[in-house]
């Protein structure tokens, strides 16, 4: 009775792990293979070593901050790109915080959760965000997991590709491919329940604009900043008129 037990168990949980791979390899999967293609292409433009490019992508796995460390590696200051890295990926602090409790549930803290942290990537933020409520609990974690890695091992594998086809692929074409997930984002944003998250796009959008007319390389920062303030500020307004 126990064996039988333990082997639907089992298959209960290849299941869980099948739909985590199989939700990977759709929409989110393409997004980061495509823009990791651009990256790979960005790396070898800048005379990274294959090997580093690929350690780049599994190691930081924040496309932004392995663009800053790739615009900065010819600089040798490995200060300059430690910190830089640092400020770029701080925004995933507030993400785990959001993130991790609907996969790990109340439990109590174990390093185990260090490993979520870091497979974390705002494509696997998003898609938990929107899905995880209708996953039960404890199939949580093995779904968190089996999504990530596979999207973390697409990640490798177009970085590997974007690299070695660099000089056959126009330089603007792989630049293109760099914007693939925040256009994927675009569209999460518009399916949201909310017009909420559309009027921080908007919002942050406009604001990029004037502030990096008027302070360059800031726009970005404090335009996405703004806009998600002001929205999230307007969420709560509106909340207490409901109320």
């Amino acid at each position: 009775m126990k064996k039988v037990f333990v082997t639907a168990k089992t298959k209960h949980h290849y299941t869980v792990i099948w739909n985590g791979i199989r939700s990977a390899l759709g929409v989110p999967g393409i997004a980061v293979f495509s823009s990791m293609l651009g990256f790979g292409a960005l790396a070898e433009s800048n005379g990274l070593d294959l090997s580093v490019a690929v350690l780049v992508t599994l190691g930081i796995w924040a496309l932004p901050g392995q663009i800053v460390l790739v615009d900065l590696y010819p600089s040798g200051s490995l200060t300059a790109l430690f910190f830089a890295v640092l400020f770029v990926n701080a925004r995933f602090f507030p993400l785990a915080l959001a993130t991790l409790p609907l996969v790990k549930g109340a439990e109590n803290f174990r390093v185990l959760h260090l490993l979520y942290a870091h497979l974390l990537s705002v494509i696997s933020w998003s898609h938990m965000t929107t899905c995880a409520l209708k996953i039960e609990q404890s199939k949580r974690p093995v779904y968190f997991v089996s999504f990530t890695t596979t999207v973390l091992t697409l990640a490798g594998i177009a970085t590997i590709v974007g690299y070695i086809v660099a000089g056959k692929v126009p330089y603007h074409f792989n630049s293109a491919l760099l914007i693939i997930p925040t256009i994927y984002l675009l569209m999460l944003a518009a399916n949201a329940r909310t017009l909420l998250p559309i009027v921080a796009v908007l919002i942050g959008g406009g604001a990029v604009v004037v502030i990096d007319w008027s302070l360059p390389g800031w726009g970005l920062v404090l335009g996405g900043f703004m806009g998600g303030t002001l929205a999230f500020l307007l969420g709560l307004r509106l909340e207490r008129r409901g109320e």
